[in-house]
Parts: C-alpha cells; sequence; structure tokens
C-alpha cells in the first residue's frame, strides 16, 4: 500500500472516530485490538497496525468498501464539522437534510443548556442522526450548505423554528436521542418532507403524535390564520 494511500485511510479512520463519539481506545478493545496500535497508527506510526486491524475497526465503525453502510443508521456527533464534511464528500451525491423536534416539549427537553435537535442528513439509501452536544457548537448545517454536500429538506412550515423541521412522537424522539431508531422509522420520519405524501401518512403521523381528533382539528385551524 502507497504512502498516500495509507495517509488517505488514517485520515477517514480519525474522522470517523472523532465524530463516532466514541473513544479510540474503546473502539478498539470492542474489536480485540490493543489500545497503542490503534493510537499510534492514527499518530502516523508505519506498521503499528496491520490490514486486518484497519478492516476491524473500519466494521466497528460501519464503514464498508470505503463507505458508510447503508444498513445501519449512523449516529454522529459533531463538534468541529470538518471531519464530518470530509466523511461525506465522499459520497459524491448531494444529501437532504431537516432538523427533528418532538410533538410536544417536556421538562428534560430543557435539561441540557443549549441542548441541539437532531439534524438528518440523508439520501435515498444513506441515513444520518447528526447531534450536536451544545448550541455552543459550529451548527453543522452552515457548513454542509456551503460546501454544497447538503440542501433542506422542503419540509412543511413550523412557526416554532427558523430552519426546516419535522416534529415526531414524544416516543419516537427517545428513540433517536438513546440512538435506537430503526431504518423503517427513519424512512417513515423524512417521508413527511416529501411531495408525495399521501393521506394514510399524514393520519399515521397523527396518531403517533398523540393528538386527538380534536387537537390536531384545531391546529389545522390554527395554522389556516
Amino acid at each position: 500500500m502507497s504512502k498516500n494511500a495509507l495517509d488517505e485511510i488514517r485520515q477517514d479512520l480519525s474522522d470517523m472516530v472523532e465524530i463516532s463519539g466514541r473513544s479510540a481506545t474503546s473502539i478498539a478493545e470492542s474489536v480485540g485490538l490493543t489500545r497503542s496500535g490503534v493510537l499510534r497508527f492514527l499518530k502516523g506510526y508505519p506498521g503499528s497496525l496491520g490490514e486486518a486491524g484497519i478492516s476491524k475497526m473500519f466494521l466497528a465503525l460501519h464503514v464498508e468498501g470505503g463507505r458508510l453502510s447503508r444498513n445501519v443508521v449512523h449516529y454522529f456527533s459533531v463538534k468541529n464539522p470538518d471531519p464530518l464534511l470530509r466523511i461525506l464528500k465522499k459520497e459524491n451525491k448531494i444529501l437532504s437534510m431537516v432538523y427533528i423536534s418532538p410533538s410536544s416539549t417536556d421538562i428534560k427537553d430543557f435539561m441540557t443548556l443549549g441542548i441541539v435537535n437532531p439534524l438528518f442528513v440523508f439520501s435515498p439509501s444513506l441515513r444520518i442522526v447528526v447531534r450536536q452536544p451544545s448550541a455552543l457548537s459550529i451548527p453543522v448545517r452552515e457548513p454542509l450548505l456551503s460546501s454544497g454536500l447538503a440542501e433542506w429538506l422542503p419540509a412543511p412550515p413550523d412557526p416554532d423554528f427558523q430552519h426546516p423541521n419535522l416534529r415526531v412522537s414524544r416516543e419516537i424522539y427517545d428513540k433517536i436521542q438513546a440512538m435506537n431508531l430503526s431504518l423503517d422509522e427513519y424512512d417513515r420520519i423524512v417521508s413527511i418532507g416529501k411531495e408525495e405524501v399521501g393521506w394514510e401518512e399524514v393520519f399515521r403521523q397523527i396518531k403517533e403524535s398523540g393528538l386527538s381528533p380534536r387537537q390536531a382539528l384545531f391546529l389545522l385551524k390554527k395554522g389556516k390564520k
């Protein structure tokens, strides 16, 4: 393997570790690798981690064949947007993005200072949840837009939010925060922002939101004013 190829792999692995929200040590231990070997490789020491070890690390981070896996919902914790931008640039496509918020707020939503609602970034085959630990972080939406890597999903207007946002039931929102959302659940959420949504989907979303028919009708009439 050439030095340039190895340097690119090292950068990719370093970027994936950073946005995973996990330490390189915990990932190494989960796949039976030594902490010292992984850390030395990330610092640029040649021969410190063989191809088998590199493959194990990428698989633990849900990267297959040099690309993000299509078989999982990826959860990325982002403070510095640069590693995420480098990873997404390899997708060679414009992604869609939209914020997600609960249909109703709860006291625990305000327990964390500067909480930021999760940002869904996706394509027809790729599903990502970007979580920013604090409102003090650089909003990842800005570099995603300015780089041309993503564009807003045309979500229905929500007067409570400046940027495109989709509301989900408390149960689903808690699953997102617990990093326990299924692929099907992810796809059903983002389908809300697509023009081809039918009445069946609308009724299902109302039911999942916990609203009564009377409450749903009230909100609909309020939105028309």
